[in-house]
């Protein structure tokens, strides 16, 4: 008998840059080799076949994390950030896998995360 999995995911904090040069510093937590791990987990999960359901338990997207005196990212300027690109591509891929039921509920840096947001952005994923 096989039992399926499932697994709880929280805090991969994807955030968009602010352009490196002098003075200016990647502020967010989840930097380019983070993204890269998350994006080939996600593909083990969606490819493996073990896995029934993967849960994100909050702060999916960071858009609190930064300097007072910036504006911070947008969710849009998150997953069109470059070093997100492998990671987005990699959930929208398995929220597209009908296999694998995908949950996000928001947490604290991604509070304003709307059920349209992520319907447009990740078909099939489900707004908790």
């Amino acid at each position: 008998m096989t039992v399926l999995k499932r697994v709880f995911v929280s805090d991969i904090h994807l955030s968009a840059a602010a352009t490196p040069g002098p003075g200016l510093h990647d502020w967010s937590w989840c930097g380019q080799d983070e993204a890269d791990d998350f994006a080939e987990f996600l593909k083990y999960v969606g490819s493996c076949g073990e896995y029934k359901e993967v849960i994100l338990l909050g702060d999916l997207l960071d858009d609190w994390v930064w300097p007072v005196d910036l504006l911070p990212p947008t969710f849009a300027n998150i997953l069109a950030a470059p070093k997100n690109e492998a990671a987005i591509t990699a959930l929208k891929a398995l929220c597209a896998n009908p296999s694998v039921k995908v949950t996000c509920l928001p947490g604290n840096h991604d509070m304003g995360l709307t059920e349209p947001f992520l319907a447009q952005n990740f078909p099939g994923m489900i707004f908790g």
